[in-house]
């Protein structure tokens, strides 16, 4: 082949289309090098995108079937339901030391997870004998319908489910729960409803109890008469929907995460009226703390030492 047709083959291999160019091998196109000798594998799939297998089993061993399971890590929340067999998925694995949660008509059922274990964990529902009590409220005051909690008081273990119960009150203040785990919980009866459910406040009374591997029967949750009333002002001018929450001193901080802080320790919460006014009854005496929030508003706090004469506040609110 003579020189000048050498150049013009050379000239059409590198002024060829892009399609033609594409189609040769890597290491033949013009810009492209010699393959490596020995190319580097591909990268393994991330942690996050490998799912979370895992059966729910009732206390008696049959699967746990149409459950809605929640899962919670570090800064994400998964949500799945458990099929026919009891299995379920996630589509990722947690981060952290992540927390499932299932409800049903008994509470919540809770376990915190091994984010590093392998996948697929089985979660069986614990139990126990039953337990119940009744509430009583002073002055014959209607007792029927309220609220009652079981929080367990030991710390949770990995890989192993706890309970937290709920239940209401009859007619009468009797409750009962039909299985508890074995171990020592905060008995908690709550009268009112939360503000973020659309009620005007609560109080609540509690008791520590111990449960064995025998029924527990007599249980009782007491409220006291304890009465904190008043008035929250900006000025002359009354502050409406500011809300109080009531502390007692003594009351220790939730001693694990799992035990929420407004369920160890406040002991009442109110939201004032169009006239600024509240009233919160069946407060234990003692010394509390009186904390006051409101849109614009600094937060506020007053102590006082509450016996059976009450105590009758004036909060005057200073705005941001």
């Amino acid at each position: 082949m003579s020189g000048g047709r050498r150049r013009l083959l050379v000239f059409v291999l590198a002024a060829g289309s892009a399609a033609a160019a594409a189609a040769l091998p890597l290491w033949l196109r013009p810009s492209g090098r010699p393959p490596p000798e020995n190319p580097a594998p591909p990268e393994p799939e991330p942690e996050d995108d490998k799912p979370l297998r895992g059966r729910l089993i009732r206390a008696d061993g049959q699967p746990w079937p149409n459950a809605r399971l929640q899962l919670r890590d570090e800064d994400r929340t998964f949500l799945a339901e458990s099929a026919t067999d009891g299995g379920f998925e996630f589509p990722a694995s947690p981060r952290g030391a992540p927390r499932l949660s299932v409800r049903d008509t008994e509470g919540y059922l809770e376990m915190l997870i091994d984010a590093t274990a392998p996948s697929g964990i089985d979660v069986r529902d614990p139990t126990g004998p039953p337990v119940s009590g009744r509430v009583i409220r002073p002055n014959s005051e209607p007792t029927g319908g309220l609220s009652v909690k079981l929080l367990p008081l030991a710390p949770p273990q990995m890989n192993i489910p706890y309970r937290i119960l709920l239940s209401r009150t009859a007619q009468d203040g009797t409750f009962a729960f039909r299985h508890v785990p074995p171990g020592r919980y905060m008995a908690t009866a709550r009268c009112g409803e939360p503000i973020f459910a659309g009620g005007t406040g609560w109080v609540s009374a509690k008791s520590t109890i111990e449960v064995g591997a025998d029924d527990l029967r007599d249980v009782t949750i007491r409220f006291d008469e304890g009465t904190v009333e008043g008035r929250v002002l900006d000025g002359e001018t009354p502050v409406a929907n500011a809300v109080l929450s009531i502390r007692d001193v003594r009351s220790q901080d939730p001693p694990f995460e799992h035990v929420e802080w407004h369920d160890s320790v406040v002991e009442g919460v109110a939201l004032t009226d169009a006239d600024g006014r509240f009233r919160i009854h069946g407060l234990s005496y003692g010394p509390k703390i009186v904390g006051t929030i409101a849109d614009g508003y600094r937060k506020a706090a007053d102590s006082l030492d509450l016996d059976a004469r009450g105590a009758r506040l004036e909060i005057r609110l200073i705005r941001d």
